[in-house]
């Protein structure tokens, strides 16, 4: 998907790509990895879209249409 949506020239991030509990910031928590799996595997397929105040509805229409391109090629390989 981020491959497809970078090729139409659509900018896409990963905010969190490490998850929350396994951040430096609460190591003193003392959760290892595998303590909350659902955030882990979300952390690692997670695609953020561009999302910001002025973002056009010509833009948004464009990423949405992206998106729907790249669904159909995975659908078609997969």
């Amino acid at each position: 998907m981020r491959r497809c949506l970078e090729q139409a020239g659509i900018a896409t991030g990963l905010h969190y790509p490490i998850p929350l509990h396994l951040q430096p910031a609460y190591a003193g928590l003392g959760l290892a990895k595998g303590s909350f799996p659902a955030s882990e595997r979300v952390a690692a397929r997670a695609l953020s879209l561009p999302m910001f105040p002025h973002l056009t509805e010509a833009q948004q229409d464009r990423v949405a249409a992206a998106l729907q391109a790249a669904l159909a090629v995975g659908t078609m390989v997969s």
